[in-house]
């Protein structure tokens, strides 16, 4: 990936920058679900009241299920976290890998910079092969793909305490074996979304009309 010869003062100024200059993959459909990258200012904002009042623990692994090119954990990894990123799609896998080298390179990224992980996040052995367990991730996040495959995984192998981050665009969910504990309101707005399907050649659309992001934050 090529480098962007400015040098920004941090991660989502960077990668606004690289989006612009359409250095970043565009949104389509995967094999497991749909790529959309997430918004870094939103994310930053969430995040960091998650981690101030305690919900998001700090010592342990954060896991994105999903992680598309890498953004929720470049602003993860920004924010002191241990962050892992596990995405089905090896193209995307390989951007967010450039673009780690491109944020450290540049000196936006001066954290330990994240793992990306190239699999299905309900398979144990990805998580094995990359020496980690999938007990020792404190925190979970995805944001609106495939959010059930993760979270009956977190249900039935995680221990007691562990929490699950959802970014629902716009459309609350309920995980069997996880309970709630609240939710925070991250972006009002009006989604509008075209992507490429899988292995298909037209576009296809997704479209809610006014709609607030919420993060909702669950517990094992």
């Amino acid at each position: 990936m090529e480098v962007l010869e400015a040098r920004f003062g941090d991660v989502s100024s960077y990668l606004q920058r690289a989006s612009l200059n359409g250095h970043l993959p565009e949104n389509r459909g995967t094999e497991k679900g749909i790529f959309a990258p997430s918004q870094t200012s939103f994310i930053y904002s969430g995040f960091q009241t998650l981690i101030d009042e305690g919900i998001i623990d700090v010592r342990k692994y954060f896991l994105d299920a999903g992680s598309g090119y890498g953004t929720v954990c470049f602003v993860a990894s920004d924010l002191d976290l241990r962050a892992i990123g596990i995405e089905c799609d090896l193209e995307l896998v390989t951007s967010s890998i450039e673009l780690g080298e491109d944020l450290v390179r540049v000196g936006a990224l001066k954290n330990n910079p994240p793992r990306f992980i190239q699999g299905d996040f309900s398979e144990d052995s990805n998580y094995y092969d990359a020496g980690i367990d999938f007990s020792e991730i404190g925190t979970f996040f995805n944001y609106f793909s495939n959010p059930n495959g993760i979270a009956s995984k977190i249900a039935r192998d995680s221990p007691e305490g562990v929490i699950f981050v959802y970014y629902n665009l716009g459309v609350p969910a309920e995980f069997e074996g996880l309970k709630s504990l609240g939710s925070m309101d991250v972006l009002h707005h009006r989604i509008s979304m075209t992507f490429k399907p899988h292995n298909e050649q037209d576009d296809a659309h997704l479209y809610c009309n006014f709609a607030t992001s919420s993060f909702q934050v669950f517990q094992k």
